[in-house]
């Protein structure tokens, strides 16, 4: 199954109670860490800058470049 198909399925377990939720929260945040190096990755190879990817994210230039840099 791809990621984000996972995704949508584990979004639709938000609504089955407190368990369920939890499980899919949990999942969904790896899932999420997961994606957002992919799409990093290759926001970095379509040439954005640093700063580009901080501002997409809501933070600085630096933040992003000491979490990231080592993808590229």
């Amino acid at each position: 199954m791809e990621r984000r198909d996972e995704m949508v399925e584990l979004i639709g377990r938000l609504g089955d109670g407190p368990d369920a939720g939890m499980a899919a929260v949990a999942l969904l945040k790896d899932l999420l860490d997961e994606e957002r190096l992919v799409q990093v990755g290759e926001a970095r190879r379509a040439g954005w800058s640093w700063a580009a990817v901080g501002a997409a994210f809501g933070v600085t230039p630096q933040a992003v470049h000491s979490r990231f840099a080592w993808l590229v």
